[in-house]
């Protein structure tokens, strides 16, 4: 069994790097030199309590953590150029985080749910990048 994460985008990047896409995974920042593709999974950009009964709070909270997937777009070094961006490479990653149980997770994490995905093309940088909404509910 693996050790607990130090923190919650440790966490994922764990279940990414794990998950049969291929793809590494970073927290806050990739390196200057990191190959696309890549992940970038940045965590605690919301916390929110949960409200219990009467208004009361729980003992749960909703965390909210963006996954960004950054690909080349086009392959300028085919001949001709083709498009280096496989469209259902997002797809297969909102199907890894959906759902998962984060068993990794600093806090007992009752598991991830994707609530939105965003797909930005930089033309002059040639790169795609997928943003993905998740929330997880864990422990407080």
């Amino acid at each position: 069994m693996a050790a607990t994460a130090l923190t919650t985008a440790t966490a994922i990047k764990q279940v990414i790097e794990s998950g049969g896409l291929g793809l590494a995974a970073y927290r806050d920042g990739a390196p200057e030199d990191a190959s696309l593709p890549y992940v970038v999974v940045t965590d605690s950009i919301s916390v929110t309590p949960e409200l219990g009964g009467d208004a009361a709070e729980s003992d749960t909270e909703r965390e909210q953590v963006q996954v960004d997937l950054w690909e080349t777009y086009i392959d300028r070094a085919a001949n001709p150029p083709s498009l280096a961006e496989i469209p259902s490479r997002a797809d297969d990653l909102v199907r890894l985080l959906h759902g998962h149980a984060l068993d990794q997770a600093p806090r007992k994490s009752y598991g991830m749910r994707v609530v939105g995905r965003t797909r930005h093309r930089d033309v002059e940088a040639n790169t795609v990048r997928n943003i993905i909404t998740v929330m997880i509910r864990r422990q407080t």
